[in-house]
């Protein structure tokens, strides 16, 4: 064995290293969306659903919206258009 201590050591594969921020941000970003999930879901619930397709959906709908959101995509949850303009008679 020569002088430097780590000579037979095998190199490590840089690509492969993941940092610890990196490990909690992805730990950190999951349990927030578990969180949220398990808020819609009680939302659902709350709202008198008790079908668990049902329910299930509604978690997919809102998440879906809240992602958009997030994006600042709209989700069209503002009508363009007036009610007054559809229905002119009404007005």
């Amino acid at each position: 064995m020569s002088g430097r201590p780590h000579e037979s050591m095998p190199e490590r594969a840089t690509s492969t290293v993941i940092s610890f921020s990196e490990v909690i941000g992805n730990n950190t970003a999951e349990e927030e969306r578990r969180s949220r999930i398990a808020e819609f879901e009680l939302r659902a619930r709350n709202m008198g659903i008790t079908d668990e397709n049902l329910v299930a959906q509604k978690v997919a709908i809102w998440e879906e919206i809240w992602v958009a959101e997030q994006n600042g995509d709209s989700v069209g949850m503002r009508s363009p258009v007036q009610i007054s303009n559809l229905f002119p008679e009404a007005a």
